[in-house]
């Protein structure tokens, strides 16, 4: 799913920001502080001939105090010339690049809006390439300052371990606090992440002996991962792990991890052969037998579709076959959530090559 439009209200178009008066401004005493200089009321008198608030609206002299106010230093100037680089407002072209470097400008001072819409800018690869480590960490300097519209990112990036490591607790913190102080995207996110953590709390951290997360090198495997055929991840065969009902050994292990971080995210585990003369049908019940044991241990229901037989819980996904030729239960265990992570980071790593087309 593509982030950006998943969650589109908490990146909605933004063309000037402090754009809300407390009470009516005093356009008189801006105008004077701006003629006289005063870069952050160049800023403001910017913001008021946007909005036509107290003076006649006009998109030119917004823009020319804009510029002013941004190359007189206004941290909130720099924003606003940023995000109309960004949006195309005001008659300007619509120029990432020079938005960044704008909004690079105003988060230099510190400026939460400055910082957030880096955040944005790193996220979506607007004008700068794509790097979700750089964006939770501007997401969070803007967070702690109190941008509602940086807690509710931030949020979203701790929950699905997006840059930074997972951490479902404080993912749905930062969004309350976002969702309370009003921000849209927020409210529609805090479902999301109230799902993510049920799910969470439905889904074992490990299975038959593999720790989903873990590094592949650390859970046992036989020498170096290897790069898959396709190069979407890197897998190795694990001996000896735990048995698994009455099975005391299998054939192998197959352990696939993320090409970047090598962390664990599926597994294809095969049976040891079923003795000689066993039948479909005696194989078939195997399986639904085994079905009934993962069930319910972990509180999931199995459906058989064309002698496939799948659970689902929390963020895992098991299938689980008969082989006929080799007389053995074939069984693919995936978390989903570690193979999301996976997958952008293959992403994150073919955009960095130029092409992002090549994604696991």
């Amino acid at each position: 799913m593509n982030t950006k439009n998943y969650i589109g209200a908490l990146a909605g178009a933004i063309i000037l920001s402090g754009s809300s008066f407390a009470q009516a401004p005093d356009i008189t005493k801006i105008k004077a502080d701006a003629e006289a200089g005063n870069a952050d009321a160049q800023a403001r008198l910017a913001i008021a001939y946007f909005n036509g608030n107290g003076v006649a609206k006009d998109e030119r002299e917004a823009l020319k105090w804009v510029q002013k106010s941004a190359d007189g230093g206004s941290a909130l100037g720099q924003l606003n010339l940023g995000n109309m680089y960004l949006n195309g407002g005001c008659g300007l072209k619509q120029d990432p690049s020079e938005a960044f470097k704008w909004f690079t400008k105003s988060a230099e001072q510190r400026h939460r809006g400055g910082q957030c819409m880096m955040g944005e800018s790193y996220l979506f690869g607007q004008g700068v390439k794509k790097n979700e480590q750089e964006a939770a960490k501007w997401f969070a300097l803007a967070a702690n300052a109190g941008s509602p519209r940086a807690q509710g990112y931030y949020a979203y990036m701790l929950a699905n371990g997006m840059g930074v490591e997972k951490n479902i607790e404080e993912a749905l913190s930062w969004c309350k606090k976002a969702a309370e102080a009003g921000d849209a995207g927020a409210k529609q996110t805090l479902p999301h992440i109230q799902r993510v953590m049920e799910m969470e709390s439905k889904t074992p951290k490990s299975f038959i002996g593999v720790e989903f997360g873990k590094k592949i090198e650390e859970i046992g495997c036989q020498g170096n991962a290897l790069k898959t055929s396709d190069g979407s991840a890197v897998h190795n065969y694990l001996r000896n792990g735990k048995k698994f009902r009455k099975f005391t050994d299998y054939n192998r292990m197959e352990v696939f991890g993320s090409i970047t971080s090598h962390e664990v995210f599926k597994f294809n585990w095969h049976s040891e052969e079923f003795p000689k003369g066993t039948t479909r049908k005696d194989a078939c019940d195997e399986i639904v037998k085994t079905c009934e044991v993962i069930s319910k241990k972990f509180n999931g229901e199995y459906s058989e579709k064309s002698g496939v037989y799948t659970i689902i819980f929390g963020w895992m996904k098991i299938t689980i076959e008969y082989d006929s030729m080799g007389r053995y239960l074939n069984m693919w265990v995936i978390n989903s959530s570690y193979e999301s992570k996976a997958k952008r980071e293959v992403e994150a790593l073919k955009d960095a090559e130029g092409d992002g087309s090549d994604a696991l």
